[in-house]
This record gives C-alpha cells, structure tokens and sequence, in this order.
C-alpha cells in the first residue's frame, strides 16, 4: 500500500469520520507524555494533524500551534473548528518541504 493510496482513503473523510476524530481528548490522548511536555508557552507542531483537535488543545493552553496536514477535507474541517488559533499547512512526510522551508518561522 502506498502513501498516495492510505491518503486518498482520508480524503473522503466523512462527516462521521471527522466527528470521531474530533471525539479525541487530546489531555487524555497526551497523559502518557504530560509530565515532558513544556509547562511554559512555546511553538508546537502537529504533524499529519487530521482536524487539529491536539494542536487546537496546545492552542488552548497558550502554544503557537502549527498543524501539518496533507489531506484537504481533514484540513479544511480543522481550519473551520479551529478558526485562527491554528497555523495550518499542507505539508507531508518524509520530506516536510514547507515546513522546511518556513522553519525559522515556526521553530
């Protein structure tokens, strides 16, 4: 199975889909690696971010969140939940060209 294969599977995310996605609570989904996660604002970078639901929650405790998301429905979900306290960007593994290329920006 390639890259291109599992991607388009995500692309037609349903509503349904989406919704038990968003069901996630990223505290709960987080709890394993809590006590090493920064106690103090910083940059955080959500990589294949589906609809942002960690990077919103890192928004919320006062992060500059950047989601990285390369399939469009997901992304498009996450920017109208997540309004502007999200960076978003289409971007995919291995290669992560833009954020490559915006790294002094979002490191």
């Amino acid at each position: 199975m390639t890259v291109e294969t599992v991607l388009r599977g995500y692309a037609d995310a349903s509503a349904d889909q989406i919704g038990r996605m968003e069901g996630f609570d990223p505290a709960r989904l987080l709890a394993p690696v809590m006590t090493v996660l920064p106690t103090t604002a910083g940059r955080m970078l959500d990589v294949g971010a589906g609809t942002g639901y960690v990077a919103g929650w890192f928004a919320e405790q006062g992060h500059e969140a950047t989601a990285v998301e390369p399939v469009e429905a997901l992304r498009q979900a996450g920017e109208r939940l997540r309004g502007d306290r999200v960076r978003w960007l289409d971007d995919r593994l291995p290669h992560l060209n833009v954020v490559r290329a915006l790294r002094e920006h979002l490191i």
